[in-house]
């Protein structure tokens, strides 16, 4: 699979809720540090790409309840410094994110 059939493969929940590129999905479901560098090895810009909800892979990770990895924010945080500073659609940073949900 090219990069850049990667970068455009775009899941469309038919309920139209959440959606995005296959990052946006592992991030929501709370996928393994290793599933997440496959997907940035194979389309490292999609950790700087929002899904159609305004959201950033980063942002999904923390939302999705379980205690995260720290290496895979890390990971996120490392192709994407300025994630830290972007809001999601409810207008929180990250660090509000993660206390909400944690």
């Amino acid at each position: 699979t090219s990069s850049e059939g990667a970068f455009t493969m775009v899941y469309r929940p038919q309920d139209g809720t959440g959606g995005g590129l296959p990052l946006h999905v592992a991030c929501r479901n709370y996928a393994s540090i290793g599933v997440i560098t496959a997907l940035l090895a194979e389309n490292f810009a999609s950790a700087k790409r929002c899904d159609e909800n305004g959201d950033l892979p980063l942002h999904l990770i923390l939302k999705c309840g379980h205690v995260v990895n720290p290496v895979v924010v890390k990971t996120l945080m490392t192709c994407f410094a300025g994630v830290a500073s972007r809001t999601d659609m409810n207008g929180d940073l990250p660090l509000a994110i993660s206390i909400k949900n944690h």
